[in-house]
Formats: structure tokens, C-alpha cells, sequence
């Protein structure tokens, strides 16, 4: 029975009040953290100087709060984060070996139309950005890659994977709650030029979290995308 239960839909252990709160503890340390930050850049002109590495560091800081704040949150509620949908992986994982590569495919197809569509270039400009990086330090440049590359989609896991889509496994069957949570996490997201690339990586994401039925599934690809991602626009421009 226990096994049954295993490989049934991941539907999330939090009540849609709880549900909220640590959905409004995320909103809340993103924007007290990151607006605090540019509010700082504002006021005080001689930090603009160091500009990138003080947003650089800001990134893997706030999602270490981000990550302590929802595990403070899960011990009040006595919610396991194995409960919440890491559970232990299994050789299924290894299904990743294809999945991850046919993922990254379709989403530079989806990216390639939406740039074709609309006659945008993909490619990072030539705004002078290579300069700025050129004085960053390699240190500041680690912690953003360490930021983006593995602590981001922890946390993003937990609250789009774990909290919505299995909030929404809750009342809705497969197919709606892919769509619903694949829009939050575009939206949440904010690019409009890339709206259709992350409702396609919030599907795709919540769809490996479908077939492997745990977090770490897709954890593990949307840390390898961001890693690539931030290793090949660092190149890019330290390239120049």
C-alpha cells in the first residue's frame, strides 16, 4: 500500500492556508530582500561601483533565507520536505539522461520561434556589459553562478513544484494543473519575451515531477539549466 501511494499523483500535504503563507513568505523575502538592495543602490551612488557584485552576492544570500524560512516554516507545521515531494530517488532517475537533453531542444525551439516571430536577437547586446564584467570579481561571479545554478531552483522547486502544482493535484487532475502552474511560473518570472519559453520550462518542470514523483527529478534538470544558462552568458562575455 505504502508503494502504491508512492507512484500516485504528488498532490501537496499543505491545506491552501498554509499553502499561502509560505507562498507569501517567498513574495515576502523576495521583495524586502531584492528591493532593499535596489533601494540601497539608489540612495547610496558610491555603491553603484561595485553594483554587480553586491547583486551578485545578493542572490545566493537571499536564497539561503528563502530556503531557511521555508524549512523554519515546514517544522511549525510538522511537514517533512520528504512530504512535501523529495522523496528518495530511485533508478527512474536515470530517465533524466534523455529527458534533460530533449528538454533543453524544445525550449531553444520555443525561444528560436518566439525570436523569429518577433524579430528579436536571443544573444546577449553589445551594451558595453563586457567591461563592467571585466572588473567583477571572480568570487562575486561564483557566488551569482552558485545562486542561480543550484540554490534558485531549490527553492523555486518547493513552491512551484511542491506547493502550487501539488496544491493544485489537489483539486485538479494532470493535464489543467501542468497548464495552471506552467502559467504562475511564467508570470512569476516576469519577461514577456520569454513568457512562452518559461511556461514551457514551468510544464516541462512539473511534468518530471509528475513521472519521477519527487523534487529531485526536477531539481536536478532545472539546476543543470541554469547552470548552463549562467556558464554560457558568463563566456559569452568574458569572451569579448
Amino acid at each position: 500500500m505504502k508503494s502504491s501511494n508512492q507512484r500516485s499523483a504528488p498532490p501537496s500535504p499543505l491545506a491552501l492556508r498554509p499553502a499561502l503563507q509560505i507562498i507569501g513568505v517567498a513574495l515576502l523575502v523576495t521583495i524586502i530582500g531584492y528591493g532593499g538592495v535596489l533601494l540601497g543602490l539608489w540612495l547610496v551612488p558610491i555603491l553603484r561601483i561595485h553594483a554587480f557584485s553586491i547583486l551578485a552576492w545578493t542572490v545566493p544570500i537571499l536564497s539561503l533565507v528563502m530556503i531557511a524560512s521555508m524549512a523554519l516554516f515546514l517544522r511549525k507545521h510538522t511537514i517533512s520536505w520528504q512530504s512535501l515531494g523529495f522523496h528518495r530517488p530511485t533508478k527512474r532517475l536515470l530517465h533524466l539522461l534523455w529527458q534533460i537533453p530533449v528538454m533543453f531542444i524544445v525550449l531553444i525551439v520555443v525561444q528560436a520561434l518566439v525570436a523569429a516571430l518577433t524579430q528579436t536577437d536571443p544573444r546577449p547586446g553589445d551594451s558595453g556589459s563586457e567591461n563592467l564584467f571585466g572588473e567583477i570579481p571572480p568570487l562575486a561571479v561564483a557566488a551569482l553562478a552558485i545562486g542561480i545554478g543550484v540554490l534558485t531552483p531549490f527553492w523555486e522547486e518547493v513552491i512551484f513544484r511542491g506547493v502550487i502544482y501539488g496544491g493544485l493535484r489537489r483539486k485538479f487532475s494532470v493535464l489543467p494543473s501542468l497548464l495552471l502552474a506552467g502559467i504562475v511560473f511564467a508570470l512569476a518570472h516576469g519577461y514577456p519575451i520569454l513568457l512562452p519559453y518559461m511556461l514551457t520550462l514551468g510544464v516541462t518542470l512539473a511534468l518530471l515531477y509528475q513521472f519521477h514523483r519527487t523534487l529531485w527529478a526536477s531539481f536536478i534538470a532545472h539546476a543543470v539549466l541554469n547552470c548552463f544558462v549562467v556558464g554560457l552568458t558568463l563566456l559569452t562575455l568574458f569572451a569579448r
